[in-house]
């Protein structure tokens, strides 16, 4: 079996900054997460799960910006699935 400290230290540099790499991303997402979704809308007083949730899942109106995005300016102008089938 392989261990990491019977390696050359050029694959044990390589590993280590590979984990380190992985690390610093997941504490930038972490970091984007808190600034950009949790804390605006804890300023409006929601709270952590009610916060996210708003952010990806929509409001219950269906209000989003991705929403509105993927539903284009005239969303009444094109007939939905159920008229075309129908």
């Amino acid at each position: 079996m392989i261990t990491l400290g019977s390696l050359p230290i050029a694959f044990r540099a390589l590993f280590s900054s590979f984990l380190i790499l992985i690390g610093v991303g997941y504490l930038m997402a972490l970091s984007y997460m808190y600034l950009v979704v949790i804390e605006p809308h804890q300023q409006m007083g929601e709270g952590l799960v009610a916060g996210i949730s708003d952010e990806y899942h929509g409001l219950p109106e269906g209000k989003t910006l991705i929403e509105s995005a993927l539903m284009g300016r005239w969303p009444t102008r094109y007939p939905t699935l159920t008229e075309l089938v129908f």
